[in-house]
C-alpha cells in the first residue's frame, strides 16, 4: 500500500493519515422498514460485496489506522457470512468494533458464537419504543396487525436479553423525534430494567426514507429547547443515568441553553458533552464543526465511499468507490474530502460567521445543509439563528 499522501497541509492543519472512525453498511437489506431510516433500507443494493470483498475492505480500514469501526446496514445479521465478517474484524488488534442490530436475529444460537468468537465485540440494539404499537410507529411504517406488532416487539426484547445474558457490552439505541419524545424515558426504564447500562438517544434527522417524515419527526427548535432543558433537569438530578445524547451539531446542544440564559458549562459537564471544535486536535485539523470526512467516514453495501452515513446516497458526496480504488487512495485524493476539510466558518453563511456560538458550533450539520440546500456549504437550516436572519 502507498504511503500517506498529505491532505489540506498548512503550518497550522496537518496532513490527516485516515479517519478515526468508519460505519461500514453491509447490505442494505432489512427485514424491517423503520419510518426513519436514514439509509432507506429493505431491498439488497445491486452488486452488494462478497465475502471477500468485505474482508478485504476491513483488512484496508484497519491498516489505514481507523480506531472504531461500527459495522451497519440494513440489518447485519441478515447476511450468512455476518459471523465471518464478525470474527475476522474483531480479531484485529487495536480497534474498538461495533455491531448496530435490530436484534429480530438474534437466536440463542447466534448470541452464543458471538460471545465466544468475537472478543471485545460491542453490540448496539435498536429499541425506539416501549410498547408493541410505539416501536412498531417507529420500526415498521407498514403499520402491521396488532398480532404482528406483539409479535415483533417480542422478539426484539427477546434478543436483546440474550445479548445482555451473555454478558456482551450492550448499549441500547433510541432515534429521537419530536413524534416519539414522550416515549423516551418510558424506553429508557424498560431497557434499564432488563440490564442495559445505557441508552443513547440519537436525535432524528430527516435523510433517506426519514426525508418523507420530517414534518412528523423532525423537532422545531422551541419544542427541542424545552425538551432538551427538561431533560437536562432530569440528567443533573441523577434520575437517568444510563441516557446519553448522540446530536447532529453542537448548536443543537448549546442554543437551547443560551437563549434561556442557562450555564452551558453546567449543562455540558451534566451530559460530558462538548463540541468537536472545543477538541484542540481536531481544531487543529478542520475549519468547521462537522466529523464528516476530517474523522468520520461512511462505507456501503456496493463499495461506494461518503463522509458520514448521513451522506449516503447523495450523488455529489459520493468519494469513490473501494472497488475502483483503495481506501487509502480516496482518503487521499478525493475532492469532496478535500472540499469538507479545507472549509471554514468564511465559506458558510454569514450568520455563521458572525454568531458567538460560531467557534464552537462550526457551521451546524453539513448533511442537513447538503440534505435540503443541495450544497455542502449551504445552511443548516434547522438553526433557528439563520432563520431569524434570513440566511
Amino acid at each position: 500500500m502507498n504511503s500517506p499522501l498529505p491532505i489540506v497541509a498548512t503550518p497550522t492543519r496537518p496532513a490527516l493519515l485516515g479517519p478515526a472512525h468508519v460505519d461500514f453498511d453491509l447490505t442494505n437489506a432489512c427485514n424491517l422498514f423503520c419510518s426513519h431510516c436514514s439509509v432507506s433500507s429493505g431491498k439488497p443494493m445491486p452488486a452488494e460485496a462478497a465475502t471477500a470483498e468485505i474482508l478485504g475492505i476491513i483488512h484496508q480500514l484497519h491498516e489505514l489506522g481507523v480506531m472504531s469501526l461500527t459495522i451497519a446496514g440494513g440489518e447485519p445479521f441478515i447476511r450468512p457470512d455476518i459471523h465471518e465478517i464478525l470474527e475476522t474484524a474483531c480479531s484485529l488488534p487495536g480497534w474498538q468494533v461495533t455491531v448496530i442490530t435490530n436484534a429480530t436475529f438474534l437466536t440463542a444460537e447466534v448470541v452464543r458464537r458471538v460471545a465466544d468468537t468475537c472478543p471485545g465485540l460491542a453490540i448496539n440494539v435498536s429499541v425506539d419504543g416501549s410498547t408493541p404499537v410505539r416501536f412498531d410507529y417507529m420500526r415498521h411504517g407498514r403499520r402491521r396487525t396488532p398480532q404482528a406488532q406483539d409479535e415483533l416487539f417480542g422478539s426484539v426484547l427477546t434478543g436483546l436479553e440474550r445479548t445482555l445474558t451473555a454478558g456482551l457490552d450492550v448499549e441500547v439505541n433510541f432515534t429521537l423525534s419530536k413524534a416519539n419524545r414522550d416515549d423516551l424515558l418510558p424506553t429508557y426504564r424498560l431497557v434499564r430494567a432488563m440490564g442495559a447500562r445505557r441508552l443513547i438517544a440519537i436525535k432524528f434527522l430527516p435523510a433517506g426514507r426519514g426525508f418523507a417524515q420530517r414534518a412528523e419527526m423532525e423537532f422545531d427548535f422551541a419544542t427541542w429547547a424545552d425538551y432538551l432543558v427538561e431533560l437536562t433537569g432530569l440528567k443533573a438530578a441523577g434520575s437517568i443515568p444510563g441516557l446519553s445524547l448522540s446530536l447532529p451539531s453542537a448548536w443543537e446542544f448549546y442554543l437551547p441553553f443560551k437563549l434561556a440564559s442557562l450555564d452551558l458549562a453546567e449543562a455540558a459537564r451534566v451530559w460530558r458533552y462538548s463540541a468537536p471544535l472545543e477538541d484542540s486536535w481536531f481544531s487543529g485539523h478542520a475549519g468547521i464543526g462537522d466529523s464528516s470526512g476530517v474523522t468520520d467516514l461512511n462505507v456501503v453495501s456496493n463499495g461506494d465511499v461518503y463522509p458520514i452515513t448521513l451522506m449516503s446516497g447523495i450523488p455529489a458526496a459520493r468519494c469513490g468507490n473501494m472497488r475502483e480504488s483503495v481506501l487509502e487512495d480516496i482518503w487521499n485524493d478525493s475532492q469532496v474530502l478535500q472540499d469538507l476539510r479545507g472549509m471554514t466558518l468564511a465559506d458558510l453563511p454569514r450568520t455563521c460567521q458572525t454568531c458567538e456560538l460560531g467557534r464552537t458550533c462550526g457551521g451546524g450539520s453539513r448533511a442537513r445543509a447538503w440534505i435540503l440546500s443541495g450544497r455542502m456549504d449551504g445552511p443548516d437550516a434547522a438553526c433557528p439563528l439563520l432563520e431569524a436572519a434570513g440566511s
